[in-house]
């Protein structure tokens, strides 16, 4: 039993192997033919199949090749003319076909309602061209295109935005887009959708994005508008001058270039830019502390909602006393980078800096004027002023206390003090003389019109109650002045021969006029009493321009008003003798242009042209001998005034170089 069952079982696996042994012969003779046939359909060909116009315009262009491998492009041309396929109208490159068989395209532009064309399908190999079967057929037109969308809603220059509608075809040398009349270069075509770049040369932010075919014809538009730029958010606010300021927001430009920022009409630097940040630097020539902020981007200028705040400066220290002229630090916050854009003020007189930085700033302590000694420190940066906790104690013993004076003197006529009244007698203009009364609690001056016309070289002197006045010219040459009344009186002429700035003193009641600037040398009395004029002979004196004189006692020392090297010596006359001397001591130096008083017991030449014009010395009567004192002012002038008036010493105005007669008057300031 069990010998029969294996014998089966053998008989059913022959069986099977035999079957399967069939399979495998029917499979090698078929693999065998397919090998066998392909030789025949390897060659590669091409042919024009048909064509499907459509109804709503465009159509479907097909063909078959065969022998893919051997291909290396494929697709159909169209023409309206057969004898022109080298130039075709319309051409469609389908690449390298992946296989054999049937392949297709579907036209949507180009085509021109009603005209006939003709297509034919082309295969490459190698450097040679096969082409098709030509076909006729009679167009109904492109595939009429729509816009639906643009997204994004608002677009940003020189980026792509994504028009979908539908009709745009699938070529794009057939659809290309437009902005007003500005063609983008850049562009995408599926039939749905078209992905094109806003080019950075269109003429506005506002504009119709226009779909264009080949054949010149307008498809379809949509407006559009670039975003306005916007800031959101300023870092840090408020913010210091010339720091960096970070504005975020939206619709800028990744190319700085391609942005403007203003603050407040001034132009800003930038540093950085993106669509969504701008850095810039907070400008040095701005006058405000509140700032209207401008984006120019996108093609568009827009004013910001937000506004830019600057902070406020800072004044930490500053010494507390100093000369005028001396260097000095300030020391603080938030000041302007530049230091040439902070407004430094001492006593309201803008100072120029020396150098600087944010926190600090090198002043010199300025000429200007110091009525109590004191100079009160002011800063303004940005439009914000702040001021300093204290005043700067002014150590200069000659105080520049108004730089006002109604009138600019130089040389003559002069200054003189009756009954504790202090004048100053100056040319006004080409035709005439005046005379200015000294208020010395408001520092102002009272006018006083004269007949005279001028004469810049005449002298005066002053009694206790009369001024007298020379003036060098022929007749009418000798006048008096009374303040109290306000009345002139016309003199006896001067006898001798007429003199420019001469010597001119009072002792005893009596007017003295001696030599001057060039004509006799000689001396003369005037007798107020008796109205006469006697000549007292010649002196030894040579002649001298605006030459200075103390009277002391019964003696005169006549000096300065030098006009070559050998004017050092001090002349002295004695009155009572008529005796002309030369002291022992000369003069410090050449000295003209300079202007004289007597102080305390001493007289005093200050100011001149020919050596130091700031020096101040010093004359001692009993020694006859000069002192050199501290300096007036930081500058020189020649031809001022002087004055002792209730004690206290003026001097100012005379030519300061750059002005010819200045409108500065100082002070000395009492000892302690």
């Amino acid at each position: 039993m069990f010998a029969l069952s294996k014998m089966q079982e053998l008989k059913s696996y022959s069986a099977c192997f035999q079957r399967v042994i069939l399979l495998a012969s029917l499979i090698l003779c078929c693999f065998s033919c397919r090998e066998s046939e392909e030789p025949a359909s390897n060659e590669p060909s091409v042919k024009s199949t048909g064509i499907e116009v459509l109804k709503g315009g465009g159509a479907f262009l097909r063909g078959e090749l065969s022998g893919h491998l051997k291909i290396s492009a494929h697709g159909f041309l169209i023409v309206e003319d057969t004898s022109k396929w080298d130039l075709p109208y319309l051409r469609f490159d389908m690449g390298k076909p992946t296989i054999s068989g049937k392949f297709e395209k579907k036209v949507f532009k180009g085509l021109v309602k009603d005209r006939k064309y003709f297509y034919r399908s082309y295969i490459e190999v190698g450097s040679q061209v096969i082409f098709g079967n030509s076909i006729s057929f009679v167009s109904t037109g492109s595939l009429q295109s729509t816009i639906t969308k643009i997204e994004p809603a608002l677009g940003y220059i020189n980026e792509y935005i994504d028009v979908f509608g539908d009709g745009f075809g699938n070529d794009v040398g057939l659809t290309w887009v437009s902005f007003d009349d500005v063609r983008s270069n850049y562009w995408t075509v599926t039939d749905s959708k078209i992905s094109v770049l806003i080019p950075r040369h269109i003429k506005g932010p506002n504009f119709e994005v226009k779909l264009h075919t080949q054949t010149g014809g307008e498809i379809f538009s949509m407006p559009y508008s670039l975003g306005k730029p916007m800031a959101k958010s300023i870092s840090p606010q408020p913010v210091g001058v010339g720091e960096v300021l970070t504005i975020t927001g939206e619709y800028f430009d990744a190319e700085k270039d391609w942005v403007d920022v203003w603050m407040d009409e001034i132009k800003v630097e930038i540093i950085e830019s993106s669509k969504t940040e701008l850095k810039i630097i907070v400008p040095e020539n701005i006058t405000s502390n509140d700032l209207q902020l401008k984006i120019d981007a996108q093609l568009q200028s827009v004013p910001q909602e937000l506004r830019v705040k600057i902070r406020m400066p800072e004044i930490l220290s500053y010494p507390d006393q100093g000369n005028v002229g001396e260097t000095i630090t300030i020391t603080g916050k938030n000041f302007n980078p530049n230091p040439h854009r902070n407004l430094i003020e001492i006593n309201g007189y803008e100072v120029i800096p020396i150098a600087g930085d944010t926190e600090s700033l090198i002043i010199k302590i300025p000429d200007v004027p110091y009525p109590e000694a004191l100079g009160t420190l002011a800063l303004t940066v940005a439009g914000q002023k702040v001021e300093g906790n204290h005043s700067i104690i002014i150590l200069d013993r000659w105080l520049k206390i108004s730089d006002k004076l109604p009138f600019s003197y130089f040389g003559s006529v002069g200054s003189f003090v009756i009954n504790d009244e202090a004048f100053v007698m100056t040319r006004m203009n080409a035709n005439s003389l005046s005379l200015f009364k000294f208020n010395p609690f408001d520092l102002t001056w009272e006018q006083i019109d004269t007949q005279f016309v001028s004469h810049e070289r005449g002298s005066l002197t002053a009694t206790a109650t009369e001024m007298y006045l020379y003036l060098p010219q022929e007749t009418d040459n000798f006048f008096q002045y009374n303040p109290k009344t306000n009345a002139w009186k016309k003199l006896k002429d001067f006898p001798s021969a007429k003199r420019e700035t001469p010597v001119m003193f009072n002792s005893g009641g009596k007017i003295y006029i001696g030599p001057g600037f060039y004509g006799a040398s000689n001396l003369a009395v005037y007798d107020p009493s008796k109205d006469t004029w006697t000549e007292l002979g010649a002196s030894n004196m040579n002649n001298r321009v605006y030459p200075q004189n103390f009277v002391f006692g019964d003696e005169v020392f006549v000096f300065d008003g030098a006009l070559n090297s050998g004017d050092y010596e001090v002349y002295k006359y004695h009155i009572p003798t008529n005796h002309w001397s030369i002291s022992a001591t000369n003069a410090p130096g050449l000295r003209g242009g300079t202007t004289a008083y007597i102080h305390n017991g001493k007289g005093y030449s200050i100011l001149g042209t020919l050596v130091d014009g700031k020096n101040v010395i010093e004359f001692d009567f009993q020694t006859e001998k000069w002192t050199v004192l501290d300096k007036m002012g930081l500058t020189y002038r020649g031809g001022g005034f002087s004055f002792v008036l209730k004690g206290k010493v003026y001097a100012g105005s005379g030519d300061t170089g750059s002005v010819l007669g200045s409108r500065e008057l100082y002070v000395l300031k009492d000892d302690d």
